[in-house]
């Protein structure tokens, strides 16, 4: 039985190979952080070589810089036909499923990226710089783009981006470290009535 079990994992296919070893190094980065998680041990934990992640991962940084950037890209995909569907709204009833779908969606892939992130973002000064700088933040800049023409005038949409990401960050956080917190379609749902809305009372939004 083993012996099968290392034939199948020596012949997964390159994609679903580099999929395990994500998976495996985001497990351990989380677990020890960054100095703490050994290239060895996330190879033995993914069931390859270690000369194999090489293959996919040139460096311990490449692969945790995959580890935390790719959960964020994949977050935003479809970013750009959501965004068309933004402008083509012409009502409050066509937007709203729409920007509630998106909270709902970022809100998720952070609570599930949030220990990871932790770990990126407060792990050794030199290298989280280069991760936020490098990786993360151009992510903003995407999104701007994306909804380039979808929010009001006066509002810088990269901005807008930079913001909603603290809003998911800072809601994840209470989700993983608070006594309590709402379920979390009610979070999206108050979330989304805010970014899209505001916050003033209806009696000053005329």
């Amino acid at each position: 039985m083993a012996g099968r079990e290392e034939k199948a994992r020596t012949y997964l296919r390159a994609p679903a190979r580099r999929e395990r070893i994500l998976e495996a190094a985001r497990r351990l980065f989380a677990e020890k952080g960054y100095a703490g998680a050994r290239i060895r041990e996330i190879a033995r934990t993914a069931g390859i070589h270690q000369a194999t992640l090489y293959d996919h991962f040139p460096s311990k940084e490449a692969l945790f810089a995959a580890a935390v950037v790719e959960p964020l890209v994949e977050a935003m995909q479809g970013m750009y036909e959501r965004a068309a569907g933004y402008r083509q709204a012409s009502s409050r009833a066509e937007f709203w499923p729409l920007a509630l779908a998106s909270v709902e969606r970022h809100l998720a892939a952070m609570e599930a990226l949030y220990p990871l992130l932790i770990r990126a973002l407060f792990a050794e000064p030199e290298l989280a710089r280069r991760l936020y700088r490098e990786r993360i933040r151009p992510i903003f800049g995407e999104r701007g783009r994306a909804m380039a023409g979808a929010v009001r005038e006066g509002i810088d949409p990269e901005q807008l981006a930079l913001f909603a990401f603290g809003l998911f960050f800072a809601v994840a956080m209470d989700r993983a470290l608070g006594e309590s917190a709402p379920p979390l379609p009610e979070t999206a749902r108050q979330l989304a009535e805010l970014a899209c809305f505001g916050f003033a009372p209806d009696s000053l939004r005329s």
